[in-house]
């Protein structure tokens, strides 16, 4: 099956590429903006020409263009911020985000007596937990963070898929599908208490909140003796980066830290992953802050974060509508992430980012108001045959 799939891909990353230079406009963009993202890109051409080749076989190379993790097409994600938005574009990226929740619904549907199966250590039923929450089913997390412009229907279906991933979490000693999907419901309920005119109730349901989770904590020792929940409190205080992070620190040379290894390039980690790279030399590190380093140096992390900042700036603070400041936040909430994941995909979550960096950098965006936000999201569009509305 694994060639059938990979033709499908084939066919997909070329619709992508062609929709991807057709949509793209330089007329008009912040000069700023532009001459970084131009920047980051030569930048992470380079680093591909700088890359690791010598080791690789033909699953190797066949993993470095279907990859979504750490594949080739991951380093040029952020080519998408540089799409004009228009409200017709992110109409249809909210559609997109409901066919990811049905779908993620349909999988795990099909493959829900493996996930659930009780062996910690089957290595299966984990990534069919933390791969469907990656690619599926977090992104629609974006929609509880603008409930306020979502349908009773839309915001249903996302409370829904959340209810369903943190129980798939808990009962697989997830830390880090826990921590994401309790992070975004905060920033939601903040995000709605800053715009509901009634604030109690929404300071009445933070309070519970904090008061469940220190009874949580209180009660730990209780709950550990619950089958469902001992795995994760058994593995809650595990420190299980350490001594990947120290292999990594002792590799890397002040040049190293400044420009990066290259593309593929690894670091000396022997005893974890031998079955997956060969002669215990690592080519990924969990962290992506660290990946960004180890690939482009300080430099390649610099040039992200340079885009990403100013970009949250400007959706929080300098914004006239609550879309703005959720895009802001979506945007924050990927940087925070990226220290216990790796968020650099070529995923809907890393593409939804760019998305939003993009329009947290457009000025008109950010002059609308709330209500054209709501009216225009909750509208029913009809498009020509050249796909305009």
């Amino acid at each position: 099956m694994a060639a059938i799939f990979q033709g499908i891909q084939i066919i997909a990353i070329c619709a992508f590429i062609f929709s991807l230079f057709h949509l793209i406009k330089f007329k008009g963009t912040n000069r700023y903006f532009l001459f970084f993202v131009t920047l980051l890109s030569i930048w992470q051409v380079l680093l591909l020409i700088r890359g690791d080749y010598d080791f690789m076989d033909y699953e190797d190379t066949k993993s470095m263009f279907f990859d979504a993790n750490y594949g080739i097409f991951c380093l040029f994600v952020p080519l998408i911020s540089l799409i004009k938005p228009n409200l017709v574009q992110l109409k249809k990226f909210m559609k997109v985000l409901i066919i990811c929740s049905f779908v993620y619904l349909g999988y795990t549907v099909f493959f829900f007596p493996q996930m659930i199966q009780g062996d910690m250590l089957d290595t299966f039923s984990r990534e069919l937990v933390e791969s469907s929450f990656k690619f599926l089913a977090f992104p629609t997390m974006f929609i509880l963070l603008t409930s306020p412009y979502q349908s009773t229907r839309n915001k249903v279906l996302s409370l829904i898929i959340f209810v369903l991933f943190m129980t798939l979490g808990a009962i697989k000693a997830r830390r880090g599908i826990l921590l994401m999907g309790g992070f975004v419901l905060a920033i939601s309920l903040i995000l709605n208490l800053v715009r509901s005119s009634n604030k109690i109730p929404w300071i009445i349901v933070g309070i519970y909140l904090m008061v469940f989770a220190y009874q949580l904590f209180l009660i730990e020792f209780s709950l550990s003796e619950v089958q469902v929940f001992s795995s994760l409190f058994d593995k809650g205080l595990e420190n299980t980066r350490t001594y990947v992070e120290n292999c990594f620190f002792s590799s890397m040379s002040t040049m190293d830290w400044v420009i990066g290894k290259g593309y593929n390039a690894g670091y000396l980690c022997p005893g974890i992953d031998e079955s997956i790279f060969k002669q215990g030399v690592r080519r990924v590190i969990e962290t992506d802050y660290l990946q960004f380093i180890l690939t482009g140096g300080i430099l390649n992390l610099g040039m992200i974060l340079f885009l990403m900042i100013p970009a949250a700036v400007l959706g929080l603070f300098y914004s006239k509508n609550l879309f703005c400041k959720s895009a802001a936040c979506w945007i924050l909430i990927w940087l925070v992430f990226l220290y216990p994941s790796n968020g650099f995909t070529f995923s809907v979550f890393h593409v939804s980012i760019w998305l939003m960096v993009s329009i947290c950098y457009n000025g008109s965006f950010r002059n609308l108001n709330d209500k054209v936000f709501k009216k225009y999201l909750n509208m029913e569009l009809k498009f020509n045959h050249r796909e305009e509305a």
